[in-house]
């Protein structure tokens, strides 16, 4: 999806974020150094810079906004206290434009919770 947004769809590294619950180093990204032709970045402000596509946990995005949205590692509530509805609003609500959610648990189960 990166190479096509940044290709076809003419976005920059800097309008897409990936958002997950965890830090980089718990998420299921941690190994990932490279999605497609961006590098993932940590820092936010090497993302402003255009220096790669951002990965960071969504309690620290909040209030910010992307044209593109990833969330990601999105936890079965029951099983994660730390993860609530609030917080999967808060990373859907960051999208401009567009928004793509992976998750190992039904949605149904997340809003539900």
């Amino acid at each position: 999806l990166v190479d096509e947004w940044t290709g076809k769809g003419k976005l920059r590294f800097s309008q897409i974020a990936i958002l997950s619950p965890f830090e980089k180093s718990n998420s299921c990204l941690s190994e990932q150094t490279r999605i497609g032709r961006a590098t993932v970045c940590t820092n936010p402000n090497e993302w402003r810079a255009n220096k790669g596509i951002l990965l960071t946990t969504i309690r620290r995005f909040k209030g910010l906004e992307a044209d593109a949205i990833v969330v990601t590692d999105v936890p079965d509530p029951s099983q994660n206290p730390y993860f609530t509805k609030s917080d999967f609003y808060v990373a859907c609500s960051r999208a401009k434009h567009i928004l793509v959610v992976y998750s190992s648990v039904e949605l149904s189960e997340v809003l539900r919770a």
